[in-house]
């Protein structure tokens, strides 16, 4: 689950956590026991709510692969690759493997046929 966990995620989650206590602690003592009891909690679980959803994605896409379907891959050099059975693609965990170049299977989009 952790692979799934994006830096943006992560960073967005610490910006939260420190601004959070300027906002809270400006408040009625109602409001401080709301953030403390829900808001902090809720912060800190996103990223493990993100990781997933990347990781059903994950999950969905290569079941359909192995169906046969193709996608539109985006590598972490933000290249797009096709990417089906037909092509020489296989899956391997939850990546799709071509030679030496490994796609996670929650950057991918299914194509559309025809």
């Amino acid at each position: 689950m952790f692979e799934f966990m994006s830096g943006s995620s992560i960073g967005a989650t610490i910006l939260l956590l420190i601004v959070a206590p300027y906002f809270i602690f400006g408040t009625e003592i109602k409001r401080k026991a709301l953030a403390l009891g829900v808001i902090i909690p809720l912060i800190l679980i996103m990223p493990f709510i993100t990781a997933h959803s990347s990781k059903s994605d994950a999950q969905d896409n290569l079941q359909h692969f192995k169906a046969g379907n193709s996608f539109t891959c985006r590598a972490k050099d933000n290249n797009n690759y096709r990417v089906s059975l037909s092509d020489g693609w296989s899956s391997d965990g939850f990546y799709f493997v071509k030679d030496s170049l490994l796609i996670r299977a929650d950057n991918c989009k299914r194509r559309k046929n025809g």
